[in-house]
Order: structure tokens, then sequence, then C-alpha cells
């Protein structure tokens, strides 16, 4: 759904990106290869819908949204701000809106290792790095061409879960990375 909305908002806000019918079924194709990936979760003991569910569901929508529009303002305040320092801000913020309400909530963190330290530091540096470097692209390219890029976090994450977790490989997941890919071709091709 994330980006989908950033695609057709794009075209809203941005004159440099335009709404075509290779777009939207670029869009469609990248989205029905993430609904490949995730079919069984979809339709689960014959019901759409769990009611236990609908607040997770909710959050997923509210998350999408919010990615949508931060893209957008990635790009929008791009002519302002150095792409690093926003990149930190935004980090910064994001970190401290998890870390106050699991505090406030008591949350505690029972046993701190060095090689727990180590762990975060890589995984903060990771995120810092590939968070520029996406939002370095935003500010150069027009953001319907870059954001169909997301559509392949879900594919990369299973692959990655199989080959570094040992998780069942499944062939969806083949088929999920052909429909991303060729969306992505799509949309992409001059």
């Amino acid at each position: 759904m994330s980006v989908f909305l950033v695609v057709i908002l794009s075209c809203i806000f941005f004159y440099t990106d335009k709404m075509t019918t290779r777009r939207i079924v670029g869009v469609a194709i990248g989205i029905i290869g993430i609904m490949a990936l995730n079919g069984d979760v979809l339709i689960s003991e014959g019901a759409l819908y769990k009611p236990n569910e609908l607040f997770g569901d909710f959050m997923i929508i509210l998350n999408a949204l919010c990615s949508a529009f931060a893209s957008l303002l990635t790009r929008g305040l791009a002519r302002r701000l150095d792409v690093f320092v926003g990149t930190g801000y935004s980090l910064a913020i994001g970190g401290a809106l998890i870390i106050i309400p699991g505090i406030l909530m008591g949350g505690t963190l029972p046993h701190v290792t060095l090689y727990g330290i180590v762990i975060l530091l890589l995984l903060i540096a990771i995120s810092t790095i590939g968070f520029t470097l996406y939002n370095r692209l935003l500010t150069c390219n027009p953001v319907g061409k870059i954001a169909i890029y997301n559509s392949l976090i879900p594919v990369v994450g299973a692959f990655s879960s199989c080959w570094c977790l040992g998780e069942p490989f499944y062939w969806k997941y083949v088929v999920a990375g052909g429909f991303a890919t060729t969306g992505i071709y799509l949309i992409n091709k001059e």
C-alpha cells in the first residue's frame, strides 16, 4: 500500500512525476507480488480477517501512510536540509517515539552485554546508511521511480530468513520476486 500511495501522491505533489498507464500497471504488479508472498496470511482459516487482527492491520495501514508521506517530505525538505542530517533527525525522532512509550509501559533491558551493544551499533549503522542512500535517491530522482523498489523489501526479507535463519523455502518467494521485479522494470523503463 505504501508503494502505491507514494506513486500516486508523487504525481499529485511533484510535476516531475507523471501518472501513466505503465506506472499504474507496474505498481499493481508489484502489489500482486507482495500479495503472492503473503497470500496464505491474507486468507487464513477461510476468513479474510479475524477480529483480534483488525488493530494490527490498522497499524500496518497507518505505517504505510506515514511512510508514503515521509518519502514525499524527504523530497521536499532536501532542498533546505542536508540528506544525512535529515535522516539523522528522522531516526532520532523515530527512536524516541519508540523508546519513550516503551519505558512508560514498563519496558526494561534485563541483560546488556558487549556483544549486544556491538550488534545494536551495527544495526544503527546499517539503518543510517540504508535510509541515507534511499533518501538521497529520492532527492535526485522522481519519487515514484524510486519508491517502487520498496516492493522488494518483503521478498528480500523472506529470502534472507531462509538463508540466514534456516526457515523453509517456498516457491511463492520466487513468484513474488518476479512480480516485484516486473513492476520495477515497468515503472523505470524508458
